[in-house]
């Protein structure tokens, strides 16, 4: 009877959200606020249409947004000298990765095949930097990029 008393225990701290588990901690605000970013961001992306189905033209409109997405990164505010820091670093990676993709359509719109891989090279090790990071400090949905298969 005591085994049966301690299981609804559980199921019942459980259900209320006591448990355990990744639910029963919340992030930080910063990271809830970056993880909304990405989030939204990613999705204003996706509604642009891939770049293998709309060509490099893309890369204009979707650098516009990710301006905006530079911006309120870099209006977050970190708590401590870290996360400061973390979010300055964060909001240059992207900014790098936004300008390689501005960078890029223009290489596309004159004709310049042969740079604009060197260019997007770039822009990806910029891109993954800022994913490491922010997974780092917590906010996994900055990793999921646009038009990733789930």
């Amino acid at each position: 009877m005591r085994g049966l008393a301690v299981a609804l225990v559980a199921v019942t701290l459980a259900a209320a959200g006591c448990g355990g588990g990744e639910d029963s901690h919340t992030r930080p605000q910063l990271v809830e606020r970056l993880a909304t970013l990405c989030e939204e961001t990613r999705v204003a992306v996706e509604e642009l249409g891939e770049p293998r189905d709309e060509g490099a033209a893309v890369f204009r409109p979707w650098a516009a947004i990710g301006r905006d997405f530079v911006a309120d990164v870099r209006r977050l505010q970190g708590t401590t000298p870290r996360e400061r820091r973390q979010v300055r670093a964060l909001a240059d990676y992207y900014e790098g990765f936004y300008d390689s993709l501005r960078l890029g359509y223009r290489q596309w719109s004159r004709g310049e095949s042969t740079t604009i891989k060197m260019t997007l090279e770039r822009a990806y090790a910029l891109l993954a930097s800022a994913e490491k990071l922010a997974g780092r400090m917590g906010a996994s949905e900055c990793a999921v990029r646009p038009f990733d298969e789930a």
